[in-house]
């Protein structure tokens, strides 16, 4: 009887054992199957939220855009002009592409790699004097860098550009550029020398004459640098807008993101230093409090337009 009834229970734990093993599976698998579903239904939930985040967001900037009159400035039909239509005929023939310019058109290498000068024997054993690197001082004299605001009349320094810029010696008759490099190099060399007016002349020379080549963007950066330096905000904002039509810059929309951004904060500058009856003051003269605020209204402009 012991042996039967241990015998007999001995098939029920076992039994019962693979019977709860049975269950423990079917429990987990169908947990399994709950939790990818529920995975699933809570992904599509997240992305329809999105989706609709991001419809809401779109509309609240088109509208924003439409009502602080950019709209009239790029529209659409201009920004996204459509494709020109094909003829059935016509579907067939080979696209011309756009040719790019060679960049040894602008960079020669009879340019870039000059031959170094002959040196008899003569000469060789000669010691070679240093080129001896002109000072800091030499360059931006503390009587150039440091005027006095009282003493800056902006009608004088109109007046002189005038002067400057119909004087004899600095006409085109007497100086012949043949590239964009002979001009630049030009107007560092005066610029360096503290002949602002003569530089800024010669910044608006190299856009007049390369639009269309590709550094004329930086070119437009330096000049409009150059007016900031002389208290000249209101000139500095006409190169950013002028920049903004350069075919460059039409072409890369990273870059007119970034002429266009400039742009608004030298408006800011402009305005602030307006209120303040400080258009005199250089840019790197102005004290922290205006600049404080300038920053303040420009993060106004950037919140009003999405950043």
């Amino acid at each position: 009887v012991d042996r039967t009834v241990a015998a007999d229970k001995s098939r029920g734990d076992k039994t019962f054992a693979a019977d709860k093993s049975r269950v423990d599976k079917t429990v987990a698998a169908d947990k399994s199957r709950v939790d990818k579903t529920f995975a699933a239904d809570k992904s599509r939930a997240d992305k329809t939220v999105a989706a609709d985040k991001s419809r809401t967001r779109a509309e609240e900037i088109d509208e924003l855009f439409r009502s602080s009159g950019a709209a009239k400035e790029f529209p659409l039909e201009k920004v996204f002009q459509p494709l020109q239509e094909v003829k059935p005929e016509e579907a067939d023939r080979p696209i011309k592409l756009e040719k790019k310019a060679d960049p040894a058109d602008n960079f020669p290498l009879q340019e870039v790699f000059k031959p170094l000068q002959e040196v008899k024997p003569k000469e060789a054993d000669k010691p070679v004097k240093p080129v001896t690197k002109p000072s800091r001082a030499d360059l931006f004299p503390l009587q150039e860098v440091f005027t006095p605001l009282s003493t800056l009349n902006l009608n004088k320094i109109e007046q002189i550009t005038l002067e400057e810029k119909n004087s004899p010696s600095k006409s085109d008759d007497d100086e012949k550029f043949s590239t964009l490099d002979e001009i630049l190099d030009r107007a560092y060399s005066e610029r360096a020398k503290g002949h602002v007016w003569q530089a800024i002349e010669l910044y608006k020379k190299a856009l007049d004459r390369y639009r269309s080549d590709e550094y004329a963007p930086f070119v437009a950066i330096d000049l409009g640098n150059l007016y900031k330096e002389n208290a000249l905000y209101s000139k500095a904002v006409k190169v950013y807008e002028d920049a903004l039509t350069l075919p460059p810059v039409r072409r890369n929309a990273e870059i007119k993101k970034e002429f266009a951004t400039n742009l608004e904060y030298l408006r800011v500058v402009r305005d602030v230093l307006t209120r303040h009856r400080a258009t005199s003051t250089p840019f790197d003269k102005l004290p922290k409090e205006i600049l404080q605020e300038v920053d303040t209204e420009f993060n106004k402009v950037l919140n009003t337009f999405g950043g």
